[in-house]
């Protein structure tokens, strides 16, 4: 536990400062960029997403995670790190001609920014988990800043200057990947350890074997949390879309601490995956996971209401309803990628897939039902449903293996105090909503009392041994 609060403290340090630049560029952009060029960059942006962990069949994945298995042997590594990015180069070479000759017929809009970003990204993946494989935590992290500073400077340009719309958060969007992907290969020097003799066809099965229900996956995950972006276009207009993700980005603050939670946490299931007490383990950090993403969430709610004017454009400030259940929704499904990490590790690959099959079609059919009448909410409520369908089964898919338990007397009062929360932001103003913050500050504090004081015994610690 130690070492899993060790990881999460390098990720959440150097990862504060990357998401605070993005959060602070979502002021600018959306008083400068209209909702329908908004809309257009995220609909293609999630495309990017999914259209290259399918292509890639996210050999990345394989490539973290066996090179924590193998990580006392270093010829293994290097055919692991050899194995994997072929696959990678063979893919980006069919990719590249393949999207060029529908571009052909097809004239994709803004396909030069499109293809860049597209690359970039799956150049990023690879190095990325590459490096965290071997253990450079730190280097992930501080390309991570770097690549954020990259990534503001082109918008601050491309925005203020030449004027650019969906082409500006494109082309910064690619360089956010670009940048930290040749910052860390200058340094793990990867690409040279691509030889042909150490490509290993029987590794490289194993690997698909793992990665290719991954690779599905996270197609089936697209239509759980992007697909709405395209439903919403379709039936209520690309400005629309620009709307809702420009609000829904103010998860992003969420989403900072379960990212790097979630990092260190599937560093860790890997690593104890062979442990007995595992399930005893596992209970402990879902219990504490609950309880932190909880609580920030909570804290969230009335800190947004008194910043929203500022954080965001007035051309977005409809979109500032859908706030209570977005960060709902966004705790929900951090809370499905949780118990995903246990089953990664578990290689129970199968009834991964099968839950997110599950709440895709509940997704999907949702929306489509409800769009036209209650409007962009129909895509918060879609993925809560969604991913407390596939919390249920993937629960009990691994209760042979692992016994997860979850604490009622924590969460019914818990879900009390988020309906009053929610309430507040919807019916008050900031005045109301900034003292009410302090009265969720006195009840997250008591909530977390344990895991702070566990924070502090190890920070402590730290401190001594500099010392």
């Amino acid at each position: 536990m130690g070492k899993m609060l060790k990881t999460f403290g390098i990720y959440f340090m150097g990862n504060v400062f990357s998401r605070l630049i993005s959060f602070a560029m979502l002021a600018l952009l959306t008083r400068y960029i209209e909702p329908e060029g908004m809309g257009y960059f995220e609909t293609a942006n999630g495309m990017i997403n999914v259209l290259m962990a399918l292509i890639s069949i996210q050999i990345w994945a394989g490539i973290l995670r066996y090179l924590i298995d193998f990580h006392d042997n270093r010829r293994r590594k290097r055919q692991i790190i050899a194995t994997g990015y072929s696959v990678e180069i063979v893919m980006l070479f069919l990719f590249t001609i393949g999207f060029w000759v529908v571009n052909l017929f097809a004239n994709i809009r803004d396909a030069g920014f499109i293809y860049f970003c597209a690359i970039s990204y799956v150049f990023f993946q690879n190095v990325a988990f590459t490096a965290r494989g071997l253990g450079q935590n730190k280097l992930y992290v501080i390309s991570g800043v770097i690549g954020s500073i990259a990534s503001a400077l082109c918008n601050l340009f491309c925005v203020l200057v030449l004027h650019w719309g969906s082409q500006a958060l494109m082309l910064s969007m690619a360089l956010s990947y670009f940048v930290p992907a040749v910052f860390m290969e200058l340094f793990l020097k990867t690409l040279k350890k691509v030889r042909l003799r150490d490509i290993n066809f029987k590794l490289l099965k194993v690997m698909l074997v793992y990665c290719v229900p991954l690779a599905i996956n996270q197609g089936v995950y697209w239509i759980n949390t992007r697909a709405n972006t395209v439903i919403i276009t379709q039936n209520l207009g690309a400005d629309q879309t620009g709307i809702y993700s420009a609000s829904f980005k103010l998860t992003s603050l969420i989403l900072l601490v379960v990212t790097m939670f979630n990092l260190a946490w599937q560093e860790y299931t890997f690593a104890i995956s062979h442990d007995r007490d595992r399930s005893t383990k596992y209970n402990i950090v879902l219990d504490d996971f609950i309880r932190f993403i909880g609580c920030g969430m909570l804290m969230l709610l009335p800190v947004t209401n008194v910043l929203f004017d500022l954080m965001i454009g007035p051309k977005y400030a409809a979109g500032k309803v859908i706030i209570p259940l977005a960060y709902l929704g966004t705790v929900v499904d951090s809370l499905a990628n949780f118990i995903g990490s246990i089953m990664c590790a578990e290689n129970k690959m199968k009834s991964m897939l099968y839950s997110m099959i599950v709440g895709a079609v509940i997704t999907v059919g949702f929306m489509e039902l409800t769009i036209h009448t209650i409007g962009l909410q129909s895509a918060n409520i879609a993925m809560i449903l969604c991913f407390l369908a596939v919390i249920v089964i993937r629960t009990l898919s691994v209760r042979k293996i692992v016994k997860l338990k979850y604490n009622y007397k924590f969460l019914l009062p818990y879900l009390v105090v988020y309906i009053i929360a929610s309430y507040v932001f919807q019916n008050f103003g900031p005045l109301v909503n900034f003292i009410f913050a302090f009265a969720v500050a006195g009840y997250c504090l008591f909530v977390l009392r344990d895991i702070i004081k566990d924070f502090l015994v190890m920070a402590k610690k730290k401190i001594g041994k500099a010392e």
